[in-house]
């Protein structure tokens, strides 16, 4: 039910002329005032960030919940592969990709382990998610995978054109950002986010701009900007495997700009894994 002024008014015309007791027109009057009420305790109970954004969309943290919420739930194992195509390279570049998974972890965990073509391991980043603090992360390199010192996790892994913040979709967790319009991605309805990048992020970007499937709540683009407001790089996520109920990326292409090569992350294979003891 939408009462306006003018749908009052109008209801109030037709009460007088069909003779109508006064009592009607009492719960008119008291029908329009629960409206205005209910309306405004809607409007109080969003949150302050979610004020920001266009009235005409959803609020940007809510549909990064969203999306999160339909990322896979259970402990899984991916192999995947990191591939470089352009015509420019004398040799491709191809890198093995092992991730392990704990979205659906209190507080959510993730381990991407890059090796060489033959399965030596090279870098390692594990990022674990805090609800009230900044994501903890640790790095490690070499063939012991020793730790080390926290790079730009903007910048390009072992020659490709995928950074860290990439692969791990670090931004689905950035606070702030604005649902500023939408956009057709791949034939289906899309939210367009802004989000500004985190002072404490450990990352090089200024703002990524996303678009989310109005329809199945997934990431379906990305694109990251530098400080000055230049495309540095843009992810698309090209096809997707079912994972019991849920999806998973099963193509990644990324693109560096302003050069446009291009790097593939192609999942190979997934096995679902056993959650450890706290």
């Amino acid at each position: 039910m939408n009462f306006d002024d003018n749908s009052f008014s109008r209801a109030q015309a037709h009460v007088r002329r069909a003779g109508t007791p006064r009592v009607c027109t009492d719960l008119v009057r008291r029908s329009k005032r629960r409206f205005v009420a209910v309306a405004m305790i809607l409007v109080a109970a969003l949150p302050a960030s979610a004020q920001h954004d266009d009235p005409a969309f959803p609020a940007a943290d809510g549909l990064l919940a969203a999306v999160r919420a339909r990322l896979p739930q259970e402990p899984l194992g991916i192999h995947g592969q990191l591939i470089v195509r352009s015509p420019r390279l004398e040799k491709r570049i191809r890198l093995n990709v092992d991730v392990e998974l704990d979205w659906g972890h209190p507080q959510p965990v993730s381990s991407y382990t890059v090796r060489d073509y033959f399965g030596a391991p090279l870098q390692r980043l594990t990022v674990k998610h805090q609800s009230t603090e900044d994501p903890h992360y640790t790095f490690a390199s070499g063939p012991a995978m020793t730790n080390a010192a926290l790079p730009d996790l903007s910048t390009a892994i072992q020659g490709t054109d995928v950074s860290w913040l990439d692969l791990n979709l670090a931004y689905l967790w950035w606070p702030g950002g604005e649902t500023v319009g939408e956009d057709t991605i791949l034939g289906q309805n899309c939210y367009m986010l802004e989000l500004p990048a985190p002072q404490r992020s450990q990352a090089g970007y200024g703002r990524v701009k996303l678009w989310i499937s109005a329809k199945s709540m997934m990431l379906l683009r990305a694109e990251a900007y530098d400080a000055g407001g230049t495309l540095k790089r843009r992810v698309a996520l090209k096809s997707f495997k079912k994972i019991g109920d849920q999806w998973i990326a099963k193509r990644i292409d990324v693109t560096s700009h302003p050069s446009g090569r291009r790097t593939q992350f192609l999942v190979r294979d997934v096995t679902g894994r056993r959650r450890g003891a706290d």
